[in-house]
């Protein structure tokens, strides 16, 4: 599965290569930019059978991956780089944003909005979801790491990179988290 700038998102068979079918995501008329690019990759719930993904038009998708039948969409006030990450267990997905809402937690199952975290403008990067999922990490436009509780969104932790955008998404391993900025050196952070 797999999404495109021309606000196309397509299902291929995994065996074969075949294209299984495929979703044309335009925006309403009035929207501009008059474009539904797609700039994440999609997180899969094999559980639910959903692909979670966002949009330049300010949304989060969760589309059927037999059928592409919009399961549920939800505006986030603002254009979509970084993908969703997923907890299946707890029925979560944490959605970034660039704009509006910055970082929300949504009801997998309804796309219902659980939480926002809006401190540090933008949310550039994708989520990352600690071991026990109790704690989602992220970066923001303005140099920070957040660390948030992902049940109620209530803030852990910043951290300030002092080396500008953090775009690419944190990676946890043990107790340590790593995340590099974009004009600075790759940061290696405790949990605890």
């Amino acid at each position: 599965m797999v999404g495109a700038n021309d606000g196309v998102f397509h299902a291929y068979d995994t065996d074969t290569g075949d294209e299984l079918w495929q979703r044309d995501l335009e925006p309403d008329p009035e929207f501009d930019p008059p474009s539904a690019d797609i700039k994440s990759t999609a997180a899969i719930s094999a559980s639910r059978g959903l692909a979670i993904f966002g949009t330049w038009d300010h949304h989060f998708y969760a589309l059927d991956v037999l059928t592409g039948a919009e399961a549920w969409s939800h505006d986030m006030g603002g254009s979509i780089m970084g993908s969703a990450a997923l907890d299946d267990d707890a029925g979560r997905v944490y959605a970034p944003s660039l704009g509006g809402k910055g970082l929300c937690a949504l009801d997998l199952d309804s796309g219902a909005e659980l939480w926002c975290f809006r401190e540090g403008g933008p949310t550039l990067s994708s989520p990352a979801i600690s071991g026990d999922g109790k704690v989602v990490v992220f970066g923001t436009q303005s140099g920070m790491v957040y660390a948030v509780d992902a049940e109620t969104g209530e803030k852990l932790w910043g951290f300030e990179t002092g080396g500008g955008q953090v775009t690419s998404s944190p990676a946890l391993v043990g107790d340590m988290i790593y995340v590099p900025a974009k004009k600075g050196p790759l940061y290696a952070l405790r949990t605890f």
